[in-house]
């Protein structure tokens, strides 16, 4: 039991240092936030895990209530830790769609990429919703310069965004789609 205990534990400390850690990576690397794009999918996202999270404390309670044992049953601990490790999961999945879409000081950290300002080469406007912004960085197989794709809900925030890359990048206004 103590092993298990122990490895659990292990697990979700480990979780919540790494969610630290890259926060004051990219604190770092980045800078001050001075914009986030928040999309509607990422609303949904963190409305749906949270759900799931009460669901699923809310059945390990329910075992618990309902057991005669609760003494005895090391289940229903077991069941409490494995809870507590999804929940850190859960949180984690959280913390990436939250930070997912900042436009910084230094650059911009969207679909896991540390973007920074000197490393943007250009960026298009794909479609309402969709920008592409190509960077110096080479691609790890390819060879090719780095493309992230970045999907946000609504023209409004595209214009926003257009704004603030013209502000911080040189492109020049013949690449804009």
């Amino acid at each position: 039991m103590e092993e298990i205990l122990f490895t659990e534990g292990f697990i979700v400390l480990f979780i919540l240092l790494s969610m630290l850690i890259h926060s004051i990576y990219i604190r770092k690397q980045l800078g001050r936030l001075e914009y986030r794009v928040f999309t509607i999918f990422q609303s949904l996202g963190i409305l749906i895990v949270v759900s799931i999270m009460v669901f699923s404390m809310g059945s390990t309670t329910h075992y618990y209530l309902t057991s005669y044992f609760r003494s005895y049953d090391t289940t229903y601990l077991i069941l409490i830790i494995r809870d507590i490790q999804a929940i850190a999961y859960k949180l984690l999945f959280i913390y990436s769609l939250f930070r997912n879409g900042e436009i910084r000081e230094k650059g911009i950290y969207a679909n896991f990429s540390v973007l920074k300002w000197q490393d943007i080469k250009y960026f298009t406007i794909k479609t309402e919703e969709i920008m592409e912004v190509t960077t110096n960085k080479k691609s790890v197989f390819s060879k090719k310069d780095k493309i992230v794709k970045w999907e946000v809900d609504n023209k409004e925030k595209i214009d926003i965004l257009k704004g603030l890359l013209n502000e911080h990048t040189q492109q020049n206004d013949d690449i804009l789609a």
